[in-house]
């Protein structure tokens, strides 16, 4: 698919990283969920602009298919390459299981995506794919006082 399994939230969830960090009136659970909306948001955001700057700011480096949806959005944009549609939204996003560690949590939820179509320097379409809805599950960590996406699954 174009755009990996990755997906990205309703353009109204647009929190900033100051928005995410730790305060007395959220609870982890919801700021790991603003974490993922956040990412989300961001990668909407990467994938009409070509630019990942912020979107790699929303995950850690060991998350191994955020950095591959990053990466395919930097080739895109020295190609030439454009998306259109993609666009994405997760939702109904829970903690799957009791955190075991206060920092990690594992978080499950509906991601829905848009058709998307991939087009060359020239207008021509070279990649597509239909969009679609899958459970989704996501690992989010606590740095520094604030979360980020560790795993898309």
């Amino acid at each position: 698919a174009p755009t990996a399994s990755a997906s990205t939230s309703s353009p109204t969830a647009t929190t900033t990283p100051t928005t995410i960090a730790t305060t007395s009136t959220a609870s982890d659970e919801q700021l790991a969920i603003q974490a993922v909306e956040r990412y989300y948001a961001e990668f909407n955001k990467a994938l009409q602009t070509r630019r990942t700057d912020e979107f790699r700011r929303t995950f850690r480096a060991g998350c191994i298919q955020c950095s591959r949806d990053a990466d395919k959005i930097d080739a895109a944009a020295v190609s030439g390459r454009r998306f259109e549609g993609g666009a994405s939204t997760a939702s109904g996003l829970r903690l799957a299981e009791p955190a075991k560690n206060p920092t990690l949590l594992y978080l499950r939820g509906h991601v829905s995506s848009l058709p998307v179509r991939v087009l060359d320097a020239s207008g021509k379409v070279v990649e597509s794919d239909d969009g679609g809805a899958r459970e989704g599950s996501f690992l989010v960590v606590k740095t520094d006082g604030a979360w980020f996406v560790t795993g898309v699954i």
